[in-house]
Parts: structure tokens; sequence; C-alpha cells
């Protein structure tokens, strides 16, 4: 069974009809639908069951519960540490970022077999989605003035300072 499974999977890789897994037929084919799948082609056989096996709540499920996780054990854990307030946000939104490392992740447990092509589809947006809403973050942090964290405000004041007295000495 495994194997019928395996080539029923593998399928889109081979031949240019996706109806083992999304349920394409050549003759139903749209355009649309050829286009998406021409340049991701030399994915291999991921290609089709990513594109076309997709579902927005596993996605929203998934991508809700991991950053409220993740935002609430970064927060505790930076609140043990000393960091309040803006310091805890900015830790727990750039340590919410997947990227790279999901990505990869996800490919072998999906090439293992480990997971199926939806939730592969989720990990990977995920991955994308936080690692962009870090990188946007943290522009929106440095356009509004505020320090990345409170020890860059001070660190910045106390060299401020020492040109004050320096300039001052040399007066």
């Amino acid at each position: 069974m495994n194997t019928i499974l395996l080539k029923k999977f593998l399928q889109p890789a081979v031949a240019p009809n996706c109806s083992a897994v999304c349920g394409f037929a050549a003759s139903r084919s749209s355009r649309l639908h050829k286009t998406a799948h021409t340049p991701l082609s030399r994915l291999g056989g991921q290609w089709c069951a990513g594109l076309c096996s997709f579902s927005w709540q596993l996605l929203v499920l998934f991508l809700l519960g991991t950053c409220i996780v993740k935002i609430l054990s970064v927060s505790l854990a930076g609140r043990l540490a000393g960091f309040r307030g803006l310091d805890l946000i900015n830790l727990a939104l750039t340590t919410n970022a997947r990227g790279g490392p999901g990505i990869v992740l996800a490919s072998i447990a999906f090439d293992a077999g480990i997971i199926n092509a939806k939730f592969y589809t989720a990990l990977v947006l995920v991955a994308v989605i936080t690692s962009q809403f870090a990188g946007a973050w943290l522009d929106y942090v440095l356009h509004r003035g505020w320090p990345l964290l409170s020890t860059d405000k001070m660190e910045s004041q106390i060299a401020v300072q020492g040109e004050d007295a320096v300039a001052a000495d040399a007066a």
C-alpha cells in the first residue's frame, strides 16, 4: 500500500498531470494551474502537493498557536531575566521568526513521510510569515527611534555623557 501511495504522490514530478495529488485532470487543467506548476517543477515531488494541498484553517491555527506559545514563553523567560516593556515585545517577536531552519525541518519531515502535504505547506508559510513579520517589526521600531533593547538607550546616553565630559575638559 505504501508503494501505491508513493507512486501517486510522485506522479506529478514525472507526468504533467496533477490528478493524483490535487484533482486537476489533464482535460480540466486551467492555464493558471499549468502556470503555477511550471516554474516550480525543479523542486521535485513536493511542488504539486505543496501548491494544491493547502488549508487556510490549518495555516491560521498553526500560526496562531505557535506564535502565542512562543511569545508567551519568551516573554516569561525575558521577564525572569530582567527585561521589561518594549524589550520583551522585541525579544518575543524577533525570536518568533522560524526562517530557514523551519523550512529545512519541514522539508526533511515531509521527505521522510512524517508530515503530509497540507502540514508541510503550513510549516513553510509560517516560516516565511514569521520571518517577514520580525523584519517588519524591527524596521518599525527603528523608524520610530525606539531602542531595540533598553541597554542600547543607556549605552548611548553614557556615550553622550562621556563626550560632554571630554568637551568640558577641553574647554
